[in-house]
């Protein structure tokens, strides 16, 4: 197990992405819920500061980049599944606290806010 942790010549780089993969399953299930750094660095049993970097290295982003990606796409997924669902609850079961951050966010990411993208 020491082998996935602390990079080594042989297979220190691919374990590094069997943890950033542990890492990346661990967003994908709790995307709803409040994430924090150190709640992530603990499933790759890394510190917060070596977690970014490793994350950094692999996927060009930072660990909260990729998890606002994340939620955004998971949102869009939510409008165009559930037309009648109210924008306010998109934003919480996508992981967003405040609405008006929700909108804020997905307008700069996306370039229309969610009720232009839903088609309305």
């Amino acid at each position: 197990m020491s082998k996935f942790i602390h990079p080594d010549e042989e297979g220190g780089a691919k374990g590094n992405f069997l943890l950033l993969d542990n890492v990346v399953n661990f967003m994908e299930d709790n995307y709803s819920n409040s994430i924090t750094l150190e709640d992530i660095a603990k499933v790759a049993s890394v510190t917060p500061s070596h977690l970014c970097r490793m994350f950094k290295k692999r996927y060009g982003m930072s660990v909260f980049k990729f998890l606002t990606n994340l939620r955004i796409q998971k949102s869009k997924e939510m409008l165009m599944k559930y037309p009648d669902m109210a924008i306010k609850e998109v934003a919480e079961r996508s992981g967003f606290n405040d609405a008006s951050y929700f909108c804020m966010v997905f307008r700069r990411m996306e370039g229309i806010t969610p009720t232009e993208f839903r088609g309305g």
